[in-house]
């Protein structure tokens, strides 16, 4: 087939994605594209998204105007502006689709665990090879959080993602919500998965997480990657924590994510059901506040990391999205030997809205340890 013709598919973020909807075309049937144009927005069950154009030439097609789509499927084709109409046509029907059957079967063999640590119960998902990574959600996350991160990293390690207690499908288990009730769960696990040292990945409250591990478990760390993390202001945003576990309706729900992003239309109106309907499982919000109560009473920030930055031995990057509303960020405050990456255009939720130049960012420094 004519190598000036482009297929623009569905993309698979995970190894549990099998479709994902088209929400909202940016550019029109016959506009010129570059490399890299935000071209189409889809959503999945975690977030919305911009997939970028693959080619530089013509939008020549859109197959999927609006709805669901499988993944790797056609949904638009681009060329440069000789090819004609005919040759789209051939291009399209001749289009060798994926068996989706085995999509299917593949998404449903992900490597997930449970780990028993007498008082919890912890699920995870590995996948890849090479040296332990492990990441850490923040509070109100799973490791679903990871969807656009952990298999761009399983390329080259072994790559955990894990449910803190409280959270996913891990059981609600917590005595007291402390950090270091948290952190020592952590450590249990990673000696359960492998008997070399991690290179952690903690967002939010999971970066206080990694500091915990790298406080008391330093043997167990390669290196410590935070994620907008807690532990290096006293601010925090007590309106976002109030309103996520107060929501009771969607729009209150949808109203307390919101501002974990940059840009609003980011947030999905799955990712906000989802939140909605774990929040109220018997127990979940009990065990929410337990971990708040703790960790921001007064909805201030109750540890202060900037004693042991100075004096571990740990390498540590900070990863910041520069419109973060939920937790301050002041790149004077930091040591020299921490190295700072900040994000443009991306919020609380970097990993998720920026991820293209996050995973770049993180494996990089991955790999240089």
């Amino acid at each position: 087939m004519n190598k000036k013709i482009f297929a623009l598919t569905m993309p698979k973020w995970g190894m549990t994605m099998t479709e994902g909807t088209v929400a909202d075309w940016l550019f029109e049937e016959g506009d010129e594209v570059n490399v890299g144009s935000d071209l189409v927005e889809v959503e999945t069950e975690k977030i919305s998204a911009a997939v970028e154009a693959p080619a530089q030439g013509i939008l020549k097609r859109i197959i999927v105007k609006k709805g669901s789509a499988k993944v790797a499927s056609l949904i638009a084709v681009i060329s440069e502006p000789s090819v004609n109409e005919n040759d789209i046509d051939e291009f399209i029907a001749t289009f060798e689709s994926p068996d989706q059957e085995e999509i299917s079967k593949t998404s449903k063999v992900d490597n997930i665990q449970f780990l028993d640590l007498n008082t919890h119960r912890i699920r995870v998902r590995t996948i890849g090879s090479g040296n332990d990574v492990l990441l850490i959600h923040g509070i109100g996350g799973d490791l679903g959080s990871w969807l656009f991160n952990q298999d761009f990293l399983a390329n080259e390690f072994r790559v955990h993602a894990i449910d803190l207690p409280a959270h996913g499908e891990s059981t609600l288990s917590l005595s007291e919500g402390s950090i270091e009730e948290l952190g020592d769960s952590v450590a249990k696990c990673m000696k359960q998965l492998s008997s070399e040292p991690f290179h952690l990945v903690g967002h939010t409250l999971g970066g206080s997480v990694v500091m915990e591990i790298v406080k008391k478990f330093s043997d167990l760390v390669t290196s410590a990657s935070l994620v907008n993390p807690v532990g290096f202001t006293k601010e925090v945003n007590r309106e976002f924590l109030e309103l996520f576990l107060s929501a009771s309706k969607r729009k209150e729900m949808k109203e307390a994510l919101t501002k974990l992003f940059y840009l609003s239309e980011n947030l999905s109106r799955a990712m906000v059901e989802n939140s909605l309907r774990h929040n109220r499982l018997e127990g979940v919000i009990s065990q929410l506040k337990l971990i708040v109560d703790k960790n921001f009473p007064d909805y201030k920030q109750a540890i202060d990391w900037l004693p042991l930055l100075n004096s571990s031995s740990i390498p540590v990057q900070i990863i910041w999205g520069s419109h973060d509303q939920i937790i301050p960020f002041d790149s004077n405050i930091f040591p020299e030997n921490v190295l700072l990456k900040e994000i443009e255009n991306a919020g609380h939720m970097v990993h998720m809205e920026n991820p293209t130049k996050f995973n770049q960012i993180l494996k990089e420094y991955l790999k240089s340890y």
